[in-house]
């Protein structure tokens, strides 16, 4: 029988596994070649600020009540002029903070709708949605770039109380809502937004008995936007209870451990509801 040589097949095997570290790596923005091409040659506009017209007409036409008519949206003509939008406007040139924000909250919501379209019928999102890549201003963006290096500076400089506009397509994220948001009026959307989410029974559970005060997790998600004159998201949520709900948080134990269904915010499922 013969002898193996198992020092030389290691040598042989290592070389092996690190051409195709070096593929994988390599192929992954490869993946994007369409996208960059497309980018690198639309014309651009550079406004110092934006309505987003279709954007705003899609929105009315197909959104009641935070909920979505997908199956709708995704053919109309108006889904494709919205991206067209977001493909060609640059945030480059906006004046103001207000204007800016705007922008990066119209292109959130946007994009997590057409992460959902495009892939519709689907349930419930998902990593998919939030790592694909977008083009936006002639660049490439994902979900998760958008919502953690560009918002939250963004934010903080504008309104803590905005982070409740933003809308990632589920069911227990703040509303969608039915038009785009502008710079001239954003800051009275900031809070009903805030109490809309935060007075929903499905985002707060006091237990009284086991002296237990659970919270959606999207506030522990969120941390970095809050207003830091809260204590923490816990104080923050019983200050808006109504006087009757609010509790001394000293005597009771606090939880993010409230569920978090990642289902998509669709018209159908809302129509089951009732």
């Amino acid at each position: 029988m013969p002898k193996i040589d198992y020092i030389n097949k290691t040598r042989l095997i290592f070389p092996v596994f690190l051409g195709l570290g070096l593929i994988l790596l390599i192929s992954a923005p490869v993946f994007y070649i369409p996208e960059y091409l497309d980018a690198a040659f639309l014309k651009l506009t550079y406004p110092d600020s934006c309505e987003f017209k279709s954007y705003d007409l899609l929105l009315q036409k197909y959104v009641k009540n935070g909920f979505v008519d997908y199956e709708r949206l995704k053919t109309d003509p108006l889904f494709s002029a919205s991206y067209s939008e977001f493909e060609r406007t640059s945030p480059e040139k906006l004046k103001g903070t207000l204007e800016r924000l705007c922008f990066w909250i119209n292109c959130f919501n946007f994009l997590s709708l057409k992460a959902i379209a495009d892939r519709y019928p689907l349930e419930q999102i998902g990593q998919e949605e939030a790592l694909r890549k977008f083009i936006v201003g002639g660049r490439l963006y994902s979900l998760n770039q958008i919502k953690a290096e560009l918002l939250p500076e963004l934010i903080h400089s504008a309104d803590w109380r905005a982070i409740f506009l933003l809308c990632n397509g589920s069911i227990s994220a703040p509303k969608l809502s039915s038009h785009a948001y502008r710079a001239a009026t954003v800051g009275s959307e900031f809070e009903p937004a805030l109490k809309s989410f935060v007075l929903s029974p499905a985002n707060y559970a006091i237990d009284q008995k086991a002296r237990l005060f659970s919270i959606s997790p999207f506030y522990m998600w969120n941390l970095r936007c809050f207003d830091q004159s809260f204590a923490s998201p816990f104080s923050m949520v019983n200050s808006f209870l109504p006087k009757e709900k609010q509790v001394n948080l000293e005597n009771f134990s606090r939880t993010y451990a409230l569920p978090y269904h990642r289902h998509i915010n669709d018209l159908k499922f809302c129509k089951n509801l009732n």
